[in-house]
């Protein structure tokens, strides 16, 4: 699995021209969301699938950190995510697979 992500992210970064674009807002849940969804609205086919695949990843970051009791290590792998762009998230994705 890791593998493939890592192949997509690479395709995807390869494939994305623009620069900038949506960023991802954690200074709300509400914010967060309508970020995330500013950013699967920019995207198509390939690039939104990747993009699908790693927003999973990390809601599962977060729920395994909530599960254990720190509400605030939850909220730190969105804080993770604030300001990067959809190039930027795939690069971080990239880096995560390969861990």
């Amino acid at each position: 699995m890791k593998k493939i992500l890592l192949a997509f992210a690479i395709s995807a970064l390869t494939i994305l021209s623009a620069c900038g674009g949506p960023e991802f807002d954690s200074s709300s849940d509400q914010a967060f969301s309508d970020s995330v969804d500013a950013m699967s609205e920019s995207l198509s086919g390939q690039d939104l699938e990747l993009f699908k695949a790693c927003m999973e990843h990390e809601k599962m970051k977060a729920i395994s950190a909530a599960l254990d009791g720190d509400k605030s290590a939850a909220q730190a792998v969105y804080d993770e995510l604030d300001g990067m762009n959809v190039n930027e998230f795939f690069n971080f994705c990239a880096k995560e697979a390969r861990k």
